[in-house]
């Protein structure tokens, strides 16, 4: 009798020019020169889109300035880790970030201060602890781990004093983004009830 062999499938090695250079590669980030695909469900994606639509529209109105970025922006704040990149749901970058406070043409080199992640149905819980540690360690200052299905924000902050907020509580940017409030139950759908 012949002993099965398993195959798999050689790991991809990805430069950060063929990951910026193409397409390919949307939906995906690059950990460490390997594509590792960022898989959203639908739901996660518009809730992912009402945040970013929350702040942008408060930086139209507000004084404090900055710029903010939605699904599928790559950032990459790791020097010594040239071939990663990751993407939050969300970021917002606060005045001065940019030179000229205009977004650069090329990837993002900078950490956001502001990372929103959407927990999705396939997410891994080892990969999202991951991301948070290296957020923090890049330089973000404020992380929100959004749950659609409980309907609750986690508040990571790098201090270490975190928060969870629910459908009835509001949402700010602290001093990271000064004004900004939203009611949280607002960046989800509506329930029929």
């Amino acid at each position: 009798m012949a002993t099965p062999v398993l195959t798999r499938e050689p790991v991809r090695y990805v430069t950060e020019d063929q990951f910026l250079s193409s397409d390919e590669w949307d939906g995906y980030e690059l950990v460490d020169g390997v594509p590792v695909e960022v898989d959203m469900g639908g739901l996660s994606a518009w809730v992912g889109t009402q945040v970013s639509r929350r702040l942008a529209n408060y930086l139209d109105d507000a004084p404090v300035g900055g710029a903010v970025f939605a699904q599928d922006t790559p950032f990459k704040a790791w020097p010594d880790r040239p071939d990663h990149f990751r993407k939050p749901d969300a970021m917002y970058f606060g005045p001065g970030r940019f030179p000229g406070d205009v977004p650069p043409e090329g990837p993002i080199i900078t950490a956001p201060d502001i990372a929103v992640e959407v927990a999705s149905p396939n997410d891994n819980l080892r990969t999202l602890n991951l991301k948070i540690a290296e957020y923090f360690r890049a330089g973000v200052r404020l992380i929100w781990l959004v749950d659609p299905e409980t309907r609750t924000i986690q508040i990571l902050r790098a201090n270490g004093q975190d928060a969870r907020v629910g459908p009835d509580d509001t949402l700010t940017g602290e001093d990271v983004l000064p004004g900004f409030e939203v009611r949280v139950g607002d960046l989800f759908p509506k329930r029929a009830d």
